[in-house]
């Protein structure tokens, strides 16, 4: 699900998705880059919220496509990956906040 929830994100569309799946925590910032819903009636309150809402339709899509392209990219990947075995190796915490090999707050 996660490659979905990047693609759609990389192409700018406005995502709506359910708290349980497991890259969402990654990928999606509540009311920033898109909308999370927990049940039924959250995710209908999402749906309309972005239809009759364009500017919030179209800051969620741009927000999310930015969030992908700049945080979520290969070089992005390559450094984190390196911070993250640097420090295992040295046996310490890995500081990486965002993107590719960060936690889960």
């Amino acid at each position: 699900m996660g490659v979905t929830i990047n693609e759609a994100m990389n192409n700018a569309c406005c995502v709506i998705a359910n708290e349980k799946i497991g890259s969402i925590p990654f990928l999606i910032e509540n009311n920033i880059n898109g909308l999370i819903y927990k049940n039924y009636n959250e995710l209908e309150d999402n749906i309309i919220k972005v239809i009759n809402n364009k500017e919030e339709r179209e800051k969620l899509s741009t927000n999310a496509y930015n969030y992908i392209k700049d945080v979520w990219n290969p070089k992005v990947a390559a450094s984190n990956l390196i911070k993250l075995s640097n420090s295992l190796y040295k046996n310490k915490k890995a500081n990486i906040n965002k993107g590719p090999c960060s936690k889960i707050n």
